[in-house]
C-alpha cells in the first residue's frame, strides 16, 4: 500500500512539472505584433543646411580669409585627409554677401594630415564679407537622370511602373550625396521630397536610385533635363 501511494505522488509531481514546463515554453515562444513605423517624412527628419568655412589663411598678397586676391572667384578650405571632397563641379553655394554661385571647378591638394580643397565659382567673391568666419552654405547640386531606356521599366532614367523613381550615376568612390528628406527640383514636375534612397555598384560606378513623393514625367523630367538636389 505504501509503495502504491509513493507511485501515485510521483505521477502527480511529473504531471505538475510537465504542465509548468509547457507554460514556460508557451510564454517564451509568444511573439508580439511588430510595430509598424510610418515612412512619412516629417519636419524633424528634414536635413539641416550643410555648410563649410573657408581657411583663415591671410598673407595680404595672394590670399585673405582663404579667398584669392588675384583670382576673384577662387577660395579654399581644409578637411582631414581621409574625408571625401564635400563639393564638386555642379554644386551650388551661398555666400554671406555674394549670394548664390555655381561651382565650376574643384581641385584637391594633400598637405600632411589635411587636404586643401580649392573651389572656383561662376562669379567674383568678396574676401572680407564672404570669407572666414562667414559660413558658406551648400545649397545642393545639379545632376541628370541616367539616359537608360528600355521602354518596359525605364525611360530616360525615370521608372515607368514605380511612381516617383529615377536614378543617376556617380563615381564609386563618392559617398551617396542625397538623403531622405532632401528636396528635388525637376524641370517639369517642380519640387518633390525624397522618400527613399538606395545604391548599387559595379567596379567603377555607383547607381543612386531615388524615390520622391510625386509622379515624374520621363520626357520632361528625365535625361537630359537638369535635376537639382536641394540640401
Amino acid at each position: 500500500m505504501y509503495f502504491k501511494k509513493c507511485m501515485l505522488i510521483f505521477a502527480i509531481l511529473i504531471v505538475i512539472i510537465g504542465c509548468s514546463k509547457a507554460e514556460k515554453k508557451k510564454e517564451t515562444t509568444t511573439v508580439k505584433e511588430p510595430v509598424k513605423v510610418s515612412q512619412e517624412v516629417t519636419p524633424a527628419k528634414l536635413q539641416k543646411p550643410k555648410m563649410l568655412h573657408s581657411s583663415v589663411f591671410t598673407d595680404q598678397t595672394n590670399w585673405k580669409n582663404g579667398f584669392s586676391l588675384k583670382k576673384k572667384n577662387l577660395f579654399y578650405f581644409t578637411i582631414l585627409k581621409d574625408e571625401p571632397t564635400p563639393v564638386k563641379a555642379g554644386y551650388y553655394l551661398k555666400f554671406a554677401m555674394s549670394g548664390e554661385a555655381k561651382v565650376i571647378e574643384v581641385t584637391r591638394g594633400e598637405n600632411g594630415p589635411n587636404s586643401s580643397i580649392f573651389v572656383k565659382v561662376d562669379k567674383d567673391l568678396n574676401p572680407e564679407k564672404d570669407g572666414n568666419p562667414n559660413p558658406i552654405i551648400i545649397l545642393g547640386f545639379e545632376t541628370r537622370a541616367n539616359c537608360f531606356t528600355d521602354n518596359k521599366e525605364w525611360k530616360n532614367g525615370i521608372h515607368l511602373t514605380k511612381t516617383g523613381y529615377f536614378y543617376f550615376l556617380l563615381d564609386k568612390k563618392e559617398p551617396t550625396p542625397v538623403q531622405v528628406g532632401n528636396k528635388v527640383r525637376f524641370a517639369q514636375s517642380g519640387e518633390a521630397v525624397v522618400r527613399d534612397v538606395f545604391r548599387t555598384e559595379n567596379p567603377k560606378m555607383a547607381s543612386i536610385f531615388v524615390g520622391v513623393d510625386k509622379a515624374l514625367d520621363p520626357a520632361g523630367d528625365g535625361c537630359p533635363n537638369p535635376i537639382m538636389i536641394l540640401f
